[in-house]
Formats: structure tokens, sequence, C-alpha cells
């Protein structure tokens, strides 16, 4: 992610520089700490996210509504996104504000419907041959990984923590 203008210290907002690098046809590196302050969205079949030693993306911000820290949608619903692999990532949301997310009913910085409202660490819709391994998901405070009209998934050797008040795993379809 570097080489797409990331500086992975994190201080800089590295927000821009994922998104363009989760945009190029190629396998994605993150060596450091990423400060995001929005949700990245992958839309390109083919592709290896992987975190070397300690790599982390970290959540700075409200964490209002259903936000998507890694989101993996098809750009077309009628063609799911294949092959993709997630690997040695830990994903944190602990600087996020309104833990669980904020409703029109509270303001509280925890939602009393933290699983409903809160943050989705990683979400796969319409996917098929997807694999993720290895990752922590720290404090997300909703789902930490969810999969929808997804097929040939395979989750293993994760830890999550804090996600969902349940360390949430969600698969809808």
């Amino acid at each position: 992610v570097k080489e797409f203008g990331a500086k992975c210290d994190g201080i800089t907002d590295d927000s821009e520089a994922l998104q363009n690098a989760f945009n190029s046809d190629y396998d994605i590196l993150i060596d450091g700490v990423c400060k995001i302050t929005k949700g990245v969205t992958l839309t390109k079949s083919n592709k290896r996210i992987k975190g070397l030693l300690n790599s982390q993306i970290v959540y700075y911000g409200n964490g209002l509504g259903e936000l998507v820290l890694i989101y993996i949608n098809s750009a077309d619903n009628s063609t799911p996104i294949e092959n993709i692999v997630i690997e040695s990532i830990s994903i944190d949301g602990t600087n996020q504000i309104y833990k669980g997310g904020a409703s029109s009913e509270t303001m509280e910085r925890t939602s009393p419907k933290a699983f409903d409202k809160g943050m989705i660490g990683i979400d796969v819709r319409y996917g098929r041959n997807i694999k993720i391994s290895n990752c922590v998901l720290n404090d997300i405070y909703g789902t930490g990984i969810r999969f929808n009209y997804s097929s040939n998934v395979r989750v293993f050797d994760n830890t999550l923590y804090d996600c969902g008040g349940s360390n949430a795993l969600s698969i809808d379809s």
C-alpha cells in the first residue's frame, strides 16, 4: 500500500491510499499501522491482502451506523467477486467514538443495540472462493466478519475480541 501513498505510520490518514491499492490490479501488502477514517471497498477478483508482522488497520472515527471497514462486494451482483485471500491483518476499532453505532433513540457512547447497529470488520457480499485466516479483529462492536450471498468461504485461525459483544461471525444467504 505504500506504493499508493500510504504512510502506515499510525498517524497519517491512509484511507485514500488503501482505497487506491484496493482499486489496483495488484495484490496488497500492508506493512505498518494504517490509520483509516472510513471504510475501503474491494470490487476486483483474484486479490490477496496480506499483513506483515504486527501490521494493522486502525479505524479512527465516530463509528456511526453500519460502517464496514473492509467491504468486499462484486461490482455487478450477477457476477460474484472471486478468489480473495485476506490473511495476517489486525483490524482495530478501539478508537471509534460511538461504539455500537448510534440510533435515532440514543447517542450513547455504546448503543444498547450494538450488534444491530455497530461496525462490521470484514463484509463479503456476492463472493466465491474467499479465504480469511490469521486475522485479529478487535473492538469492532458490530459484526466481526460477515458473509452475504457467498459460497465456498473458508474462515479459520482468526481471533475476534469485542465484536458485537459476542465476537460474531455472521453468514447470511
